[in-house]
């Protein structure tokens, strides 16, 4: 089931168009234009006020205000918003908000999400932009990943990096289900460090490989407990 947060236009669009046009936000008050803040904030109560957003539940008007701002200064962030895009098109390709049999199951992609997320922040492969903390980070992930997930268009296959990490999960995997973490953990670091070698993977100054090879085992656990929840086999 969709989180039904926007009923028109993604607030993504609505942050952009009011950065780039402040004085339109000035129509009620000065104050809109005086700076991109709060000609955010200003724009997503006028969409409230006519209904092309919805505050999503459990959101005050103030919260998702700080939310719009938030996505702001994510698009601002350059490496941040890129990754968090690269991992959003990922895992709406290759981790569904679907059960095998066909039933919704969004609460497992958010958590897929949000785990990711989160094993980016903590190996240093992303940083939270000024003032946006991890859970406005995962917000917007969720956001784009659900965007993505309703497009009905023609597409790459982002996922491939994702089934391969799960790929490791399925080999080091019993009869029984259980997961040998310390061989998949291994495997991964060897992998890993071959794909940095070969050039197939690039890492920026201040990124260890052994970060990346601890992200990928944070990312394969995100993939145990998605295919856990959605009675999956493999991605």
């Amino acid at each position: 089931m969709k989180r039904g947060f926007i009923r028109a236009i993604p607030i993504t669009m609505l942050v952009l168009y009011a950065t780039v046009s402040p004085a339109h936000a000035q129509s009620n008050s000065n104050v809109c234009g005086a700076s991109q803040s709060l000609a955010v904030k200003c724009y997503i109560r006028y969409a409230l006020e006519t209904s092309t957003l919805n505050v999503p539940v459990g959101m005050s008007v103030q919260q998702y205000q700080a939310y719009g701002v938030a996505v702001l200064r994510i698009l601002q962030s350059g490496h941040t918003y890129f990754m968090v895009l690269g991992a959003s098109a990922a895992i709406s390709d290759a981790m569904p908000p679907g059960n095998t049999d066909g039933s919704a199951n969004q609460a497992a992609q958010d958590a897929a999400v949000n785990s990711i997320v989160d094993a980016a922040l903590t190996n240093g492969l992303i940083a939270l932009p000024s003032n946006v903390t991890e859970a406005q980070v995962q917000e917007f992930a969720r956001d784009t990943t659900d965007k993505m997930d309703t497009n009905d268009g023609p597409s790459f296959s982002p996922g491939g990096v994702l089934r391969m990490i799960d790929s490791y999960v399925v080999t080091y995997t019993d009869a029984n289900g259980n997961v040998n973490w310390t061989s998949v953990s291994s495997a991964l670091n060897i992998a890993v460090t071959n794909m940095i070698s070969s050039g197939m993977i690039k890492i920026p100054s201040g990124i260890t490989a052994s970060q990346m090879s601890q992200f990928a085992v944070g990312v394969a656990q995100a993939i145990e407990t998605y295919k856990t929840a959605t009675s999956r086999k493999s991605l």
